[in-house]
């Protein structure tokens, strides 16, 4: 899928979800599913063992293999079953379809950042994957980094970060808004390199960072080559028009 900005996303935020059978194929019982961690594919996860629990942890797990690539996955549910339970139950539970599971190994996901040179869109694409296991820190980090690159791409290689993101807004590469996103990108990156947990990172703020990069991304790289590629498409209309 392709965004408007240009930026298309790979496997965009982990899900946890099972679904009915009656939703795929019109009848029988619930089955659970996810994107597979190999073949990136959503598809139906057959169990292939029965429900375990975890004295040390309270918890169930379950194995399952992707009915795609056959690769091998453990669902996991809280320990809210009495452990006393038989295990037929908590079989039936991991198919219960309102059941949030987790399932493991997670989906790692990054995004396709077009007409971005690399590195700075293997670093941006990086930053997603971190957010896409709950690594919110570090994916905050490497947005940082992110910007810190884009700078140093453009010519900009002197003093610290804000000094460079100030760079680019006198040289005309990025607007007062775009500039003040990115000093906001660098404001939480700062606290997750300097060691400054003193607050958790929260899911919102760490999609807000990650949008704020976007941005910025989009302005420094993607609609620059999107309006070279407009205006030469127009160029040829026109030229083909003159020759008729």
């Amino acid at each position: 899928m392709v965004c408007s900005s240009g930026t298309s996303v790979v496997n965009a935020r982990p899900e946890r979800i099972t679904v009915r059978a009656s939703d795929v194929f019109g009848y029988g019982k619930p089955m659970a599913s996810r994107i597979c961690w190999n073949c990136e594919q959503h598809t139906h996860m057959a169990a292939i063992d029965r429900a375990t629990f975890s004295v040390d942890g309270e918890f169930w797990t379950r194995a399952y293999r992707c009915d795609s690539c056959s690769a091998a996955s453990v669902a996991r549910i809280p320990g809210s079953l009495d452990r006393r339970q038989y295990v037929g139950e908590a079989d039936e539970a991991f198919e219960n379809p309102y059941l949030v599971i987790e399932w493991l190994p997670a989906t790692v996901r990054g995004r396709r950042f077009e007409d971005v040179p690399s590195p700075v869109r293997d670093a941006a694409s990086e930053a997603y994957e971190c957010q896409s296991i709950h690594s919110f820190r570090a994916a905050i980090l490497m947005a940082r980094s992110v910007v810190e690159a884009v700078a140093k791409d453009k010519g900009v290689v002197d003093g610290p970060l804000v000094t460079k993101i100030d760079a680019l807004a006198e040289r005309g590469i990025i607007s007062t808004l775009v500039k003040d996103t990115a000093h906001e990108i660098r404001h939480m990156g700062n606290e997750m390199a300097h060691g400054d947990f003193v607050q958790d990172v929260t899911e919102e703020e760490c999609d807000d960072v990650l949008n704020f990069m976007s941005v910025l991304l989009d302005a420094v790289y993607q609609q620059p080559a999107k309006l070279t590629r407009f205006r030469a498409q127009r160029q040829a209309r026109t030229s083909a028009k003159t020759t008729h």
